[in-house]
């Protein structure tokens, strides 16, 4: 990097741990550990002026209430320095950015940020980390009940009512028969295990939310020990560090961190495993032709790089032109079949995955998964095909630069491979895993064979079939409304009222104008407008042409004019 020095060196707190590069960026790297706070930094600089920050803290999902992505939701809702009633929506409509959101995965809870001013994404900074010091969300119950869950009674003799930012979102994915479908899966590969457990399913946990959960997630897992702070783009790093370790980072000496990476290593259950679930669906859905059915093989004993060996695998046989898409037309399969590596669990499994189909297949669906397996691990794949995914993966990769708001989509994959490994070299360890195994491809196929091979032998594995169930969303409804009756029934006169004026403070609260804007910059304080990229004109027989050099020598874009 031009301006952070070499390994061993200390600057404003931080000691510098390793250089590297990012080819599809165009970039290098400088990783970096704050000696006090013990946070770890990752610098990405490249010439990209979109400039981004994102932090990333490890948060399991100790059960399926949701609690870390209500955490997420809460903590920049205001804090003590910059007040309001919902900071995170002020600044997303009022300042210089061009992204800013809030993602929560099985393993992390990320907040990325992106703007063009080196001023702005500083001050965004600025809000997020005091956010993640001091949310007023631990003092204010209010902020809970917005954003997480809260029972509402407008009337004495009126029904109690069940709200929630989060819940609502949950609840909205009641009929998802795809997201069920993951959830299922995940219960029947990794049984009781913390595998089995995904976000964004407080919808069938309502009644074992609490407040006090949550805000343990807040004051446990929210500390720089436990984060990983991602810098990238065209900055200056070493005056975006000096502000890091002078206004937050040294004034929060480290505590033990809650969660290191073997916290996620937990054993898997050997053998093969199947169910048929239901998935919650209305009276007039349909059934015939409508379910998911999922063959899932662990991958937890497989290495980093071993796993991106079997992502570019999975898109091998993904291919319409695979040997397994030529065996389940043969057999009449002729659905909509799908491979890919899935790492939204924090174990990654290799999932096939067969869509509107019905129960009656499944058997016929893992003979056709069985039998490609074993012609592969004989024949290996035709060279053509071979060929074709090697250079779409290459052009998509050249092009990966080309993307928009980079700086904060990186930091979601990077983020998640640092929680459960503890280490940043994601995309170099990517880079070395597909010139090994596109060299395979295209010679000998050792490697590929080798893969095939062990799939058909998985230590575990798992044959799920998700069926919609008509009614049981009704059910489920009124069930809620059930538990609600059941919990007025079972209130005092005392505790009636009690919530009465809870609901109405509530209220009053909520409707309350209370915004912040200290983190505004002026106009003219915006970096100027980019120089028009330079270019030279030509003629190609006959064509009057204009091209304009870009950094990438693998691919180009062209755009015909006619007259």
């Amino acid at each position: 990097m031009r301006n952070l020095p070499g390994p061993g060196t200390v600057l404003h707190g931080f000691k510098v741990l390793s250089k590297n590069k990012i080819e599809c960026f165009f970039a290098s790297t400088t990783e970096l550990f704050h000696e006090a706070s013990r946070a770890t930094v990752l610098c990405i600089e490249n010439e990209d002026p979109e400039l981004g920050f994102s932090i990333i803290y490890r948060t399991p999902q100790l059960d399926e209430t949701d609690a870390c992505h209500m955490a997420e939701h809460l903590v920049l809702s205001s804090c003590r320095k910059y007040r309001s009633r919902d900071i995170f929506f002020d600044m997303d409509s009022k300042s210089y950015s061009t992204f800013m959101n809030g993602m929560t995965d099985t393993c992390c809870t990320c907040y990325p940020f992106c703007s063009v001013s080196q001023k702005q994404l500083i001050k965004l900074m600025d809000v997020a980390l005091c956010c993640m010091e001091e949310p007023d969300a631990l003092t204010e119950p209010f902020f809970f009940d917005r954003e997480a869950l809260r029972f509402e009674l407008k009337e004495a003799d009126g029904p109690l009512t069940l709200s929630g930012t989060v819940l609502g979102e949950d609840w909205a994915h009641l009929t998802d028969l795809e997201e069920n479908a993951d959830s299922h899966t995940a219960r029947t590969l990794y049984p009781d295990s913390l595998a089995s457990r995904l976000p964004g399913r407080a919808h069938f946990h309502y009644s074992e939310i609490s407040r006090e959960r949550t805000l343990h997630i807040l004051k446990e897992y929210y500390q720089y020990s436990n984060c990983l702070i991602l810098l990238y783009g065209k900055m200056d790093f070493e005056a975006v560090l000096s502000f890091l370790h002078q206004e937050h980072l040294s004034h929060y000496p480290a505590r033990q961190s809650p969660v290191s990476p073997a916290f996620f290593q937990e054993s898997v259950l050997p053998g093969f495993r199947s169910s048929e679930e239901k998935s919650p669906a209305y009276l007039e859905s349909r059934t015939d032709e409508a379910s998911v059915i999922d063959f899932a093989l662990d991958l937890s004993a497989a290495s980093g790089l071993e796993l991106f060996f079997w992502d570019q695998f999975a898109q091998l046989l993904d291919n319409s032109a695979s040997p397994l898409h030529q065996e389940a037309r043969a057999q009449g399969l002729n659905h909509v079949i799908q491979v890919y590596v899935d790492t939204l669990l924090i174990h990654p499994v290799l999932k096939f995955r067969l869509l509107n189909g019905d129960a009656g297949v499944k058997e016929a669906f893992l003979s056709v998964i069985r039998s490609s397996l074993q012609e592969v691990s004989v024949h290996g794949l035709s060279r053509e095909l071979c060929l074709a995914s090697v250079r779409e993966s290459r052009m998509t990769d050249s092009l990966t630069r080309e993307g928009v708001h980079l700086g904060c989509h990186v930091a979601e994959e990077i983020g998640r491979y640092w929680s459960l490994t503890g280490k940043t070299d994601y995309f170099p360890l990517y880079e070395q895993a597909f010139r090994e195994f596109s060299a395979d491809a295209l010679g000998e196929q050792s490697l590929i064979r080798s893969m095939a091979s062990e799939a058909l032998s998985p230590a575990a594995s798992a044959l799920t079939v998700t069926v919609p169930s008509p009614g049981l969303a009704e059910k489920l409804e009124q069930e809620k409304k059930d538990f609600l009756s059941r919990q007025k029934a079972s209130m005092s006169p005392r505790e009636i009222g009690a919530l009465l004026l809870c609901s109405r403070e509530f209220a009053l609260w909520n409707e309350r104008e209370l915004t912040n804007q200290d983190f505004l910059i002026h106009p003219d304080e915006l970096p100027a407008p980019a120089d028009a990229p330079a270019f030279f004109q030509a003629d190609l027989s006959g064509i009057e042409g204009y091209f304009s050099p870009v950094p990438g020598a693998l691919c180009a874009g062209f755009q015909l004019y006619f007259d």
